[in-house]
């Protein structure tokens, strides 16, 4: 009897004091790989639209997206709405045909399908434009999907990708989280104060022992940056590599690239791909210039910096004549692998969602940022990242 209780009072002892190793996570990344030479790709928009037609009568999805120029989608979701799915939809509208195409049919309906209507929470459907729920624009694009056909439930989307033609020439990244409820569920909140037109609710920084969510902006008087200081806590040992594939890098979020040449310095392979994008950044009614990259970036990344391809009419001024084909880089992708904080080992980190280095992303817009510590998620983006970057190098070499 003795020995017995000696047996499960070891056996209690060993449970309290052995760590607990959190859940694999579930993910499935897509990217939009179209390459450097003019070419296009559907491959985020086909795997989106599959996913809502597994989504079952009685689950709902909810689309906080920045616009959405793509009739076939609006047609999809009042279609999975006709079905039986409960469907809600924060957007913002844009002054384009396709824009109010996609727009008349989710207010008003097609092929004899009613609009998307009522929820339980209210207007189902939201448009959201200038200071709708921040001080300039709500830049987010994330997707919930409560349950799917094959029995996957609490699926969150993180995305650069937005939905309208021209993205399918871009490089951009669809990351699906399964089977999260604790992200789902922060998520889901977030998404119902942003349909209400309120700030950021406050929710929980760490979702899980390895996924830290940022919401923005941020206060606009000396704003917290989770990038800034992630890259103060990376120490650089041999074999340690910090990559980004960034949309836009601009003056104003400079002290970052002296960060990122302060660890090339100190021995991390740090290599910074970013869209050449001359143009504005629109604050309300004021413009200031916003190129990108800034002058100061250029100058203080030096090597580290490839810059690519302009993007034809997005943001700035149209194409010129000599400048390169037409693909451009429109990720927000932070790839880790080196020890960070308190570690002595490397850690294997993706750091993802809508947010750019510029001033809107920081202090204006409503964004997200996740950061992901899992090596098999890493591998899969490194993988991608590293392609996009070796096509780069082979079109346009160094001199």
């Amino acid at each position: 009897m003795l020995t017995s209780f000696v047996k499960i009072l070891s056996l209690a002892f060993l449970l309290i004091q052995t760590p607990q190793v959190s859940a694999a996570l579930d993910f499935e990344a897509v990217f939009n790989e179209p390459g450097l030479q003019g070419a296009a790709t559907t491959t985020i928009e086909d795997r989106f639209l599959q996913l809502l037609d597994k989504a079952i009568p009685g689950s709902e999805v909810l689309l906080n997206i920045y616009g959405l120029r793509m009739p076939n989608i609006a047609k999809a979701l009042v279609k999975a709405q006709a079905r039986g799915v409960s469907i809600g939809i924060i957007l913002r509208e844009f002054d384009d045909q396709n824009s109010a195409d996609s727009l008349a049919i989710l207010k008003q309906g097609t092929e004899g399908l009613p609009a998307i209507g009522k929820c339980s929470f209210g207007d189902c459907l939201k448009v959201c434009g200038f200071g709708c729920s921040a001080p300039a624009f709500n830049h987010n694009k994330f997707m919930l999907f409560s349950e799917l056909s094959d029995g996957t439930k609490d699926v969150s989307i993180h995305t650069s990708n937005n939905f309208w033609p021209t993205e399918r020439n871009n490089f951009n990244d669809f990351l699906i989280i399964k089977n999260n409820k604790d992200l789902f569920q922060s998520l889901k909140k977030y998404w119902l104060t942003l349909r209400q037109g309120h700030k950021n609710p406050k929710l929980p920084l760490t979702i899980a022992k390895n996924i830290d969510l940022h919401t923005f902006p941020q206060r606009f008087i000396r704003p917290f940056s989770p990038v800034k200081a992630l890259l103060k806590s990376i120490k650089c040992i041999p074999g340690s590599t910090v990559h980004l594939a960034i949309s836009r890098f601009t003056d104003p979020r400079a002290e970052l690239a002296d960060d990122l040449m302060d660890l090339s310095k100190a021995g991390c392979d740090v290599k910074v791909m970013i869209k050449n994008d001359v143009g504005l950044e629109k604050v309300g009614p004021i413009s200031v210039v916003g190129d990108s990259p800034g002058k100061k970036v250029i100058t203080k990344l030096g090597h580290l910096l490839y810059l690519f391809p302009y993007e034809e009419g997005q943001n700035g001024r149209p194409h010129q004549e000599g400048d390169p084909i037409q693909n451009a880089l429109h990720s927000k992708i932070i790839l880790i692998n080196a020890p960070i904080g308190n570690s002595s080992v490397p850690v294997k980190m993706v750091v993802v969602g809508t947010h750019n280095l510029d001033v809107p992303s920081l202090k204006l817009n409503n964004e997200i940022l996740l950061q992901i510590q899992d090596e098999k998620l890493f591998n899969a983006y490194n993988v991608s990242v590293q392609r996009l970057l070796k096509n780069f190098i082979e079109l346009y070499p160094r001199k």
